[in-house]
């Protein structure tokens, strides 16, 4: 029975907080709480694009500013003749609402975050080698231990490797063949235009053959601006 009571005293605390020599603990220990959600959704969080963050940024933002509030005292306000004289309970609910606020959307920006570490996109520009074969007008486009998503968003550069004797990259176009598993065939792919490349299943590995067809006598500097993972 003691040991219940303490607990419920320990929760009521943590809810509407406490008085006394142990106020100023149990206003900062939300916005303590706040912190760490805060530290393990951007330590989970992969790299991306940044609109994939809304939805935490704003549960994240909505809790900061409950906690804050704990924190400085705003979240309750009451005329006090004494110091014996305990708070109405309009004040204690409002408190309370504060830290409901708080804690659903702290809770909720954590977990959003866990879910894109497992099914956000995922920026991967960095880790693609894009190297020429025997064939002048092939390059193999790989991957190599990256996260396992379903689908890669590619878009592909072509520049004039000799840009004052030639200007051949507003007719170039490209073939993307995605090779090994399910065979994927993108055909007139203009550079600099992003090509959605379903991957059959997940994989941590993918190559292309990436095709470039441009006029006769050209000198092509093939790159890729940009590699998206996604489900």
């Amino acid at each position: 029975m003691a040991a219940g009571q303490v607990v419920g005293d320990l929760i009521v605390n943590l809810v509407i907080g406490g008085e006394g020599h142990w106020k100023n603990f149990w206003n900062s220990l939300p916005f303590c709480l706040f912190v760490a959600a805060a530290a393990t959704a951007w330590l989970r969080a992969p790299e991306g694009p940044v609109h994939q963050f809304t939805p935490v940024i704003v549960l994240l933002g909505l809790s900061f500013v409950a906690s804050f509030m704990r924190l400085l005292g705003l979240d309750v306000r009451w005329p006090k003749r004494d110091s014996a004289q305990k708070p109405p309970a309009s004040a204690l609910a409002l408190r309370a609402c504060v830290f409901a606020v708080f804690l659903v959307c702290a809770v909720a920006g954590a977990v959003r975050a866990d879910l894109l570490r497992r099914d956000g996109e995922v920026d991967v520009t960095g880790q693609v080698e894009v190297r020429p074969t025997a064939k002048s007008s092939e390059h193999t486009v790989t991957l190599s231990d990256v996260p396992d998503r379903s689908r890669l968003r590619l878009t592909m550069r072509v520049e004039d490797a000799r840009p004052g004797d030639q200007s051949c990259t507003p007719e170039t176009r490209l073939t993307l063949v995605l090779t090994g598993g399910d065979t994927r065939r993108f055909e007139g792919v203009r550079p600099m235009r992003p090509v959605d490349v379903p991957l059959g299943g997940s994989r941590t590995d993918i190559t292309l053959t990436v095709t470039v067809h441009a006029p006769r006598g050209c000198d092509l500097d093939v790159s890729a601006a940009e590699a998206v993972l996604h489900e």
